[in-house]
């Protein structure tokens, strides 16, 4: 097990990482029914998302906030996508399956800046929606999923069995990305 740093006023800080997709979903789902600690819920918008994603996301946020009382906190780019693949100097271009810019500027990099500050400043646990059946990219943070045995399956069951049904967009896509994601089927 790890040893934890706890704060200054003696708490352990714990934050999760929302993706919207059905792991991470599914992870914060359990998590609250399981009374879990969460002190924060990080997500990032792309700017890219399908409207069923970002109505999946509202409605998250108004579960978890008349089950904790805290908000899921919207992490963004300052410039946004259009920016970076059209008038970033030596732009970007449309992202591919081998230069997936996207992802990196304008999810893991927002959400890893922000968690590497609060692990300094709080002494964070953080929390990332990985299912069972993709253990083998965990690093060093919590993934509950893993921890409980989880399959992407069953954690895309959690979520419907819970009202969580994504506006649909798991019944035509393997991925509920962005809309114009390299990997997204046509």
């Amino acid at each position: 097990m790890r040893e934890t740093i706890q704060n200054a006023n003696g708490k352990q800080f714990h934050a999760v990482s929302l993706s919207g997709g059905k792991d991470s979903t599914a992870m914060l789902l359990l998590m609250i029914e399981r009374d879990m600690p969460i002190n924060m819920v990080l997500s990032a918008d792309t700017g890219m998302e399908f409207p069923e994603m970002y109505e999946h996301l509202a409605k998250l946020d108004e579960h978890l906030f008349r089950e904790r009382g805290i908000h899921i906190t919207t992490l963004r780019h300052p410039k946004g996508f259009e920016y970076l693949m059209f008038d970033e100097p030596n732009g970007n271009g449309w992202p591919g399956i081998r230069v997936r810019w996207c992802t990196g500027q304008l999810k893991t990099h927002l959400i890893t800046k922000e968690v590497n500050r609060l692990k300094g400043e709080l002494g964070a646990i953080h929390y990332v929606g990985i299912a069972d059946d993709e253990a083998w990219r965990c690093k060093d943070e919590r993934y509950p999923l893993v921890e409980w045995g989880i399959t992407e399956a069953q954690a895309l069951q959690t979520c419907y069995d819970r009202g969580f049904d994504f506006g649909g967009l798991y019944e035509i896509y393997h991925r509920a990305s962005c809309w114009c994601c390299p990997f997204q089927r046509i």
